[in-house]
């Protein structure tokens, strides 16, 4: 059990995260209080009004740290753990808030990175060079960044990947893929170069786009790569 002691409210005036994670029948929230645990998990716990019970309600939303410390801006270094095994509640008393602070502060520790995310160029070339559904690049340039599914693994053990484990097999996939096609990038553009050295009329614009994308395939291959080592050393 966390006490209500521990929460540090402050006004709100129907705030963007209300409007967006509360039912359209719920009350605004008149104040808003983060809290964040070593595990990484937190809470964004919001007092509702009219109060028109004779104690005060509360509805709570489970978060999941995207920072190493998380100041509780909701979308900048915090988001809702929508997959997290304690779903949020609402209209609920104080001991109940407590209560259900205390299960989000003993959940097991989440991992040291959640995604790992890429710029504009590097999602461009994912775009231009991704497979189909199961390709990795394919994942990035459809979401912006590589993160954790739905259905955990199994290590070589026979055990249920830890999520530093799960995110580094994905970013080891990623890298392999994105050096196959940065390789591939390359050969083409040798062939290219070679038509124009033979006189031949080459696009141009599509020379230079392997060229580009050739050196923002390597940058994601490297990226994935660190933060593997990162998640997972034992297995480099």
């Amino acid at each position: 059990m966390i006490p209500f002691s521990r929460l540090k409210f402050y006004n709100v005036e129907r705030s963007a995260i209300a409007r967006t994670h509360q039912r359209p029948s719920q009350p605004d929230p008149q104040a808003e209080a983060f809290i964040f645990f070593p595990n990484r998990y937190g809470a964004l716990v919001s007092q509702l009004i009219p109060r028109d019970l004779k104690d005060d309600r509360y509805n709570v939303l489970v978060l999941r740290a995207l920072k190493p410390r998380p100041k509780g801006v909701l979308g900048v270094d915090s988001e809702v753990a929508y997959d997290a095994p304690i779903h949020g509640l609402g209209h609920m008393r104080r001991d109940s808030v407590e209560e259900m602070l205390g299960e989000i502060a003993a959940l097991p520790p989440r991992g040291k990175i959640d995604r790992i995310e890429f710029n504009g160029v590097e999602l461009d070339a994912a775009e231009h060079w991704h497979g189909d559904m199961g390709s990795m690049l394919y994942a990035i340039s459809s979401t912006g960044s590589l993160s954790r599914g739905t259905h955990r693994p199994r290590n070589d053990e026979g055990e249920p990947m830890t999520d530093d484990e799960w995110l580094a097999s994905l970013a080891r996939g990623l890298a392999g893929e994105a050096e196959e096609s940065a390789e591939q990038a390359v050969e083409l553009a040798k062939e290219m170069e070679e038509q124009r050295n033979d006189g031949e009329d080459i696009d141009e614009d599509a020379f230079s786009e392997l060229l580009d994308d050739e050196v923002a395939l390597r940058s994601i291959a490297r990226k994935a790569r660190r933060a593997a080592e990162e998640l997972d050393p034992e297995r480099d």
